[in-house]
């Protein structure tokens, strides 16, 4: 009975997730074709045009990119991480595609904990979008998709919960790289390698 309960709630919770998130980016997108388009019609009537329209475009551009790779990680259509296609159905694959989930999440996470730090940083100067709308406010997608994607990729790294749990290890060998002083005392290019090797 408990595991049907927690069963249901977690659908839930994905299913709801999945929506949202394609609500957001349908909104973000349409809220960036229409806006131009509104900017031509007011701009004779008021000088200057949509306060900030410009920065809120970029902004939503921003949010589309990310909602969009978030969604791409989800359905398996990302990019990237195609060395597994050339290699026949086997052993070799499955290792292959699960070493590369690990590479990925893992820079991910990277990605993830630099964005926030870049959203503190951001509310703590105060920098406005346009008015009402902070900054750091419009960034928030950053941190966000990159854990949705690092997430994912670690799910669909494996039909095997060990071959997922080794993808997801990913996220905290990235967190605590980004946590220590290793990126700043080794030499970069060993790890820029394992990325090409792992993304090639």
């Amino acid at each position: 009975m408990t595991n049907t309960f927690f069963r249901r709630v977690l659908t839930f919770l994905i299913k709801s997730l999945k929506r949202n998130e394609e609500f957001l980016a349908n909104c973000a997108l349409a809220a960036m074709m229409l806006l131009p388009l509104l900017e031509i019609v007011v701009r004779p009537f008021i000088a200057g045009g949509i306060p900030g329209s410009i920065s809120i475009v970029q902004h939503l551009t921003l949010w589309v990119a990310f909602l969009g790779a978030a969604l791409a990680a989800r359905e398996g259509k990302l990019i990237a991480l195609a060395t597994a296609t050339f290699i026949p159905a086997g052993t070799l694959r499955d290792l292959t595609q699960i070493f590369s989930a690990f590479v990925a999440t893992a820079v991910c996470t990277i990605l993830a904990v630099g964005a926030i730090d870049l959203v503190l940083l951001d509310k703590a100067d105060g920098t406005m979008v346009t008015a009402g709308v902070p900054v750091w406010k419009a960034q928030l997608v950053l941190p966000v998709s990159f854990m949705l994607i690092a997430v994912r990729l670690a799910w669909r790294s494996s039909s095997a919960w060990t071959g997922r749990t080794v993808a997801a290890a990913g996220i905290g060998l990235g967190y605590w790289l980004s946590q220590s002083v290793f990126l700043a005392t080794v030499p970069v290019w060993p790890l820029i390698l394992l990325i090409l090797v792992a993304a090639v």
